[in-house]
This record gives C-alpha cells, sequence and structure tokens, in this order.
C-alpha cells in the first residue's frame, strides 16, 4: 500500500523538477527597456522598473555621446538629455527603493559565455576576459598598475599608481590597504542557454556567471577607493568586454569622484551606458 505522505512527496518532487526543466531563457519584453530586460534576464529583478519618458527621447538620450560624460560629470543629479527634471528624478528615486540584502542594490558583472570560449575551466576563462578589458581600461586612461593573478581561484587584483590621486607605487607602500588595489572575483558559474536578445556567438550552450546570486562575479575597489573615479574606469572596461558580458551598477555603489558617488542604477553594455528609461504610453 502506498502512503499518503509518499505520494505527496513524490508529486512535489516531480513538480518541482518540472518546474526547473521548463525556465529556459529570458523573453525579450517590447514594453521595457534593454537595461531592465538585461537584469531580469539575469535574475536581477527586484523592484527595478522603468521610468517612463516623451516619445522618441530614449533614442535620442541612448545616441547622445556626451550624455554619458556630461550626466557623471553632474553627478548624475542633472537632468537627463530630453527628460525634465522630475523624470530624472524619478530615476534617482529608485536607489531610496533597495533594501540593504536586494540584489539590485549591489554591484555586479553578469554574462553569458559561449561553450567555445570558456575551455576546461570556464571561471578563469571569463576571470581573464575582465582582467584583459581592466587593463586596457586603465591604459585608456593612462594609469601604471601591476596585475596579480592567484594561482588558487579566479580571482585577479590590479595595484593601480598614481601619484596625482595619491596612488603610491607598491615599493613605497608598507601595506595594499595604504594604495590603490582593484579586484576581480569570478566565483561560479552554471550552464545553460543565453536569451535570443544576448550575442553568444551563435553557440547553444553557455556558460552563465548570474548577477542575482550570492556568489555573483564582481569588481571591487578594496583599498584607495576615495581616490579614483571607478565610473570612468568600469565604463572603460565595459568598452572592451565582449558583447555577451555586462555591469550593473547600483546607485551609491560607484564613485565618480571624491565622495560623489552614481545615483541612479545603469547597465554598461561595451562601453554604453543603458538608463532604465522607456516612451510613455501614448
Amino acid at each position: 500500500m502506498i502512503s499518503l505522505k509518499n505520494t505527496t512527496s513524490a508529486l512535489a518532487v516531480m513538480l518541482l523538477v518540472t518546474g526547473c526543466a521548463s525556465k529556459g531563457p529570458a523573453q525579450y519584453d517590447p514594453e521595457k527597456s534593454r537595461a531592465l530586460n538585461l537584469v531580469n534576464a539575469t535574475g536581477i529583478e527586484s523592484t527595478l522598473k522603468d521610468t517612463e519618458v516623451p516619445k522618441d527621447t530614449v533614442n535620442t538620450l541612448m545616441k547622445s555621446g556626451a550624455a554619458d560624460a556630461a550626466f557623471a560629470v553632474s553627478g548624475f543629479g542633472a537632468p537627463l538629455p530630453g527628460l525634465g527634471g522630475l523624470q530624472t528624478a524619478g530615476l534617482n528615486l529608485l536607489s531610496t527603493m533597495f533594501g540593504p540584502e536586494d540584489t539590485a542594490a549591489r554591484n555586479s558583472i553578469f554574462a553569458w559565455m559561449p561553450d567555445d570560449i570558456a575551455g576546461n575551466k570556464p571561471n578563469n576563462s571569463f576571470r581573464d576576459i575582465l582582467a584583459s578589458a581592466l587593463s586596457q581600461s586603465l591604459d585608456d586612461l593612462g594609469y601604471e598598475y601591476r596585475m596579480v593573478i592567484p594561482d588558487h581561484i579566479a580571482n585577479v587584483g590590479f595595484a593601480v599608481f598614481d601619484s596625482s590621486r595619491d596612488c603610491n607605487k607598491l615599493e613605497e607602500l608598507s601595506s595594499l590597504k595604504e594604495g590603490c588595489y582593484i579586484k576581480i572575483e569570478v566565483i561560479s558559474h552554471k550552464e545553460g542557454s543565453a536569451p535570443d536578445f544576448v550575442a553568444s556567438n551563435g553557440s547553444d550552450k553557455s556558460y552563465i556567471f548570474e548577477g542575482y546570486s550570492i556568489n555573483h562575479t564582481r569588481i571591487l575597489f578594496k583599498y584607495g577607493e576615495e581616490k579614483l573615479n571607478q565610473f570612468e574606469i568600469l565604463q572603460g572596461m565595459s568598452k572592451h568586454m565582449p558583447k555577451w558580458a555586462f555591469m550593473y551598477l547600483a546607485p551609491g555603489k560607484t564613485r565618480i569622484e571624491g565622495e560623489k558617488k552614481l545615483q541612479i542604477p545603469v547597465v554598461l553594455d561595451q562601453g554604453k551606458t543603458l538608463y532604465f528609461v522607456k516612451e510613455e504610453n501614448s
């Protein structure tokens, strides 16, 4: 005789397995911005939402080459091109909606790495790609640096030198904590498929580095964080990242200059800043 308890347990397991198996890559929602579609695809859903803006201003905003630089210099507080003060305030309001444990309240790197690029150690492969992108960003910005790659984990550190920013060379320091140090951590991945709206080199299989996981890939300004323009470095790094890798920057987590920080959530896509905006419904 089969007990009701065992039958119920078996059914629960079957439903769980079926539910997990049926969940495929995210589908693009044309009612949402590309930024929101990307973070939803990687699991950073939370309370993030789009701010509605007048028709035709979304493309103007995204195509404006000066928007990123001018808006960053203003501390992400001045109205964006094509947006009024209230609409920009709507973007800023998002920063007050995240709890400390919210996945949208922290910076993260997320990606769908094609199988043919991953090799035998996907974490190490992704680490090397990110390290190369950061190196090129630091080169573009004129920084000197020294890279350190541990043998046993997929992390990499960059000791950054710039006398004008009081970032001294290693031989002048008694401890790394006295200098400027950036660290990339690649902790975990899973196998799956990339969404149709994310370029994946035509590969059916991808190694997914999720943005919502507690073991999410991250870049940390460990020491001397107040001395560096973090947004400038990260935007430059994003420019050299592959088309299947992205950065999510949370409000209040990325310094621009000194104590000034980015106040709105954005996604960096190959150097381009994607905002959480969409056209108003007519």
